[in-house]
């Protein structure tokens, strides 16, 4: 029998089972976003990288679905390979793709929204700057150009409720504007035109992650949720 099983992905979950000696179930694959500093990026490598390497990761990078009873924990991965595993202890860091857990307390209604944006007219050095605001619309905008020659990578991170991500003035539309405007706020131009002038600043946004903040459980004397900041 585990003594201890952690359950997530993110950086504290893979520091928790690695400080704590525990094996970890990779509910949902969760590598740093680009944008993260370096040592965010290498930190969690290397956990993961060691957490595999000793045997710790059930299920490896493969867990598709979690079930949790009162005594045991089956993980089922790819091509229907079922593992179970009981267990004294829970260590819970995302709800993500389990089945089993309690009814929630408290419905968590926060979302953190990625906004992947390409650079259609913008002129960069390389460099990698973050712009912040007060907003929840682009709370803060990652501009990231690794060499001369590299292409610019924008993302733009909000933080929304269920109502703001279904109302356009918090949609991927608006991210564009707005994340045009803070660029020419920040000095960035667009692209030299006929003449002495330029182009404007023209943005296109490719890709939006959605990200639901864990709901709140009822703690039992076995099962313990470790919420994130």
């Amino acid at each position: 029998m585990t003594a201890v099983l952690t359950i997530g992905s993110s950086l504290e979950s893979l520091q928790y089972a690695y400080q704590n000696n525990t094996k970890i179930i990779l509910n949902q694959l969760n590598f740093p976003d680009k944008f993260e500093p370096s040592h965010i990026k290498n930190a969690w490598g290397l956990l993961y990288t060691k957490l595999m390497l000793n045997g710790k990761t059930i299920g490896g990078d493969t867990v598709k679905i979690i079930r949790v009873t009162d005594e045991y924990v089956q993980v089922v991965c790819d091509r229907n390979i079922v593992n179970k595993v009981e267990y004294n202890q829970l260590r819970i860091f995302s709800d993500k793709n389990i089945i089993g857990l309690p009814d929630p307390i408290q419905e968590v209604d926060e979302y953190e929204i990625i906004d992947v944006l390409k650079a259609v007219c913008l002129i960069a050095s390389p460099q990698e700057k973050l712009i912040t605001t007060k907003d929840k619309l682009v709370k803060k905008l990652y501009i990231i150009k690794k060499t001369k020659i590299a292409p610019i990578e924008i993302y733009a991170v909000s933080h929304l409720t269920k109502e703001e991500l279904r109302d356009f003035d918090y949609s991927d539309t608006m991210v564009k504007f707005k994340s045009e405007h803070l660029l020419q706020q920040n000095n960035f131009v667009g692209a030299q035109a006929t003449g002495d002038g330029r182009r404007p600043i023209n943005l296109e946004v490719v890709k939006r992650i959605v990200r639901k903040k864990m709901d709140r459980y009822t703690e039992t004397e076995r099962i313990q949720f470790i919420y994130g900041s």
